[in-house]
């Protein structure tokens, strides 16, 4: 029962949450940025404005991502105005992702809306992340995953004898994160190219750099959809660069567990669900799964530091390295 209580909470805010999502995608961030009449924003919803009033009221009510005036103009909440981060996950979240449960059969995000959310924090990065990062000392990183590779960015402007290679699989990101690198003019220490995790791990470790430093953040919680997936990738990953550290950095789900159900996180249990529904799976909602994929990985854990701060959610950052092979005598 706990567990259907919680998911009938979580889809019910998720609803609200979608006709944000909708607003997003029909190009009205500006309007709602700015405040737009009621009827100007169904209209381009193309939905019907008594529907669209209730609907409306709903998403004040549960959301808290957009607010009425007392002209009735509808506009983003002072929160996310006031919020670089917040803006930040309302484009990726219910923009990007939103594709995948508005229009069915559609498993693909919009990318291009991506690209445009990571393009609000373009010159941000996780300062808790960095900071971790900076105490390693790297010298040549690998960012998986990198998006608009804020991380080797920020630790290639704090240091100017860090180097690297940052890799996304979307072209997208790729091009706004060459973009930034080259407004930063860090194009002489910084390379960007187009690559998946899968694909790097295939590779044999002679192809590559003698990296320090492997940084995956927000990466494996998408291979959740199989089971065994995390544990097979992170596994040629450490085969791969046995002698790199490498950073990981998640965050706990929370639905389907009874804590979600008595005390959930908003933003989690809508960040859970829509890995649920862009089929990337849910990721582990305590740090002993966790270890439990590293253990099955061949992976030992070094160092942990978890932050609770981020609106009611949990994200952690682990520092691992590749067991030793034991030899027999």
């Amino acid at each position: 029962m706990e567990n259907i209580d919680e998911l009938d909470m979580a889809i019910g805010r998720y609803f609200a949450f979608a006709l944000v999502g909708r607003m997003l995608e029909a190009g009205l961030y500006d309007a709602l940025s700015r405040g737009a009449p009621k009827k100007e924003l169904a209209a381009t919803c193309n939905m019907e404005p008594h529907i669209f009033d209730a609907a409306l009221h709903y998403t004040v009510r549960y959301s808290g991502l957009i607010q009425l005036d007392s002209y009735g103009q509808v506009a983003l909440s002072d929160f996310l105005k006031s919020s670089d981060t917040a803006r930040f996950r309302m484009l990726k979240f219910l923009g990007a992702y939103n594709a995948c449960v508005t229009r069915p059969g559609v498993s693909n995000t919009e990318t291009g809306l991506l690209a445009l959310a990571y393009r609000q924090l373009a010159r941000r990065a996780p300062s808790q992340l960095v900071s971790l990062l900076a105490e390693l000392r790297p010298r040549n990183v690998l960012e998986i995953g990198c998006g608009s590779a804020p991380v080797l960015r920020a630790l290639a402007v704090q240091d100017t004898s860090v180097s690297g290679l940052a890799v996304d699989n979307d072209v997208n990101m790729v091009a706004l994160a060459r973009e930034l690198v080259l407004e930063q003019r860090l194009s002489d220490r910084i390379t960007v190219s187009v690559a998946s995790l899968l694909q790097l791990a295939k590779c044999p470790p002679t192809a590559h750099a003698p990296f320090d430093t492997v940084v995956l953040r927000s990466v494996l919680n998408g291979s959740f959809a199989e089971g065994t997936e995390p544990v097979r990738l992170l596994s040629a990953i450490a085969s791969t660069y046995q002698e790199a550290q490498i950073v990981i950095s998640e965050y706990l789900s929370q639905l389907g567990t009874s804590a979600g159900a008595a005390n959930g996180s908003v933003q989690t249990l809508s960040h859970d669900l829509i890995q649920v529904f862009s089929g990337q799976g849910l990721p582990p909602a305590n740090l002993k799964d966790w270890d439990a994929i590293y253990s099955a990985a061949g992976v030992r854990r070094l160092a942990r530091r978890v932050d609770r701060s981020l609106a009611g959610i949990t994200q952690f950052t682990d520092i691992v390295v590749a067991q030793p092979v034991e030899v027999n005598a």
